[in-house]
């Protein structure tokens, strides 16, 4: 996996409707929003309530209409601020990116920087040069510990269909053609990539 960015500087509350940006490998930036705690258990961000908008990440500075890998960590770990009752922060929580909607991640007690990511994948660059992910807490917490973005090798973006790589109907047919398949024929004639 690539070198990726912990979320974690020190135990504070957060304002949900302010912006925090982390500097990730790569020279991007992710801009967090929505996320009402930074704790040593999460090893990053959390929210702990449903009320008001998702908490998201937004990633800038990358090249529009490119593609990026993207890795996703949201670690549990038991410490002595949160001891056993961080069990039941373990669960299912919701991802879109770029607003298409993925796979729940499972949130679970991890240790170390060598633990399995929850989330890996690519994504297009929206025209803006960002690509946004969102979460959607299921369970009592929903955490975002870390991530990494590098570009993807050889992929051009610029004939996918609504930022999603899950529509890139032309050069990843060979990659993945039951998703292409599916997905081209539910696209309009006119918006075909050829």
């Amino acid at each position: 996996m690539p070198p990726w960015t912990s979320f974690y500087q020190h135990t504070q509350t957060l304002d949900t409707n302010s912006n925090y940006d982390f500097n990730l490998d790569g020279g991007f930036v992710a801009r967090m929003q929505g996320w009402s705690h930074q704790l040593d258990y999460a090893r990053g961000l959390l929210r702990n309530f449903v009320s008001g908008p998702h908490p998201t990440a937004t990633v800038s500075g990358l090249t529009p209409n490119q593609a990026y890998q993207y890795v996703i960590y949201q670690f549990n770990t038991y410490t002595a601020s949160c001891g056993s009752a961080c069990a039941s922060y373990n669960g299912y929580n919701g991802l879109q990116v770029n607003r298409v909607a993925k796979p729940d991640t499972h949130q679970h007690k991890q240790y170390n920087a060598a633990d399995t990511p929850t989330a890996t994948g690519v994504a297009i660059a929206r025209p803006d040069g960002t690509i946004l992910f969102s979460f959607t807490r299921k369970s009592r917490h929903v955490h975002l510990s870390g991530m990494s973005i590098s570009p993807a090798l050889s992929l051009d973006g610029s004939k996918c269909v609504d930022g999603d790589l899950d529509n890139f109907c032309s050069a990843l047919q060979l990659v993945n053609p039951p998703e292409c398949d599916r997905t081209y024929s539910s696209v309009s004639p006119e918006r075909r990539v050829r």
